[in-house]
């Protein structure tokens, strides 16, 4: 289950707000399996570290995450 997507190209700085939301630091919210910050690339290429690490290979989200997380599908689906 992934909480909150934020696509951004400030990375560091959106993964500090969103942290502190969450009681976490910065790169504990880049970390966490739960939180996707940063551009759609950088998104795509965490979700297919997970994929690789962790083996997930599905998640969910929030139906409010839904148009955020749109360019994210787009990309994985090759478009």
């Amino acid at each position: 289950m992934v909480f909150r997507t934020v696509i951004t190209e400030h990375q560091e700085h959106a993964a500090q707000q969103v942290g502190t939301r969450f009681g976490l630091s910065g790169a504990q919210a880049l970390n966490s399996v739960q939180l996707l910050i940063g551009t759609v690339e950088q998104i795509v290429e965490a979700l297919w570290i997970r994929r690789e690490s962790y083996g997930i290979s599905y998640i969910v989200i929030t139906e409010e995450q839904m148009d955020a997380f749109a360019p994210v599908v787009a990309r994985l689906a090759g478009k």
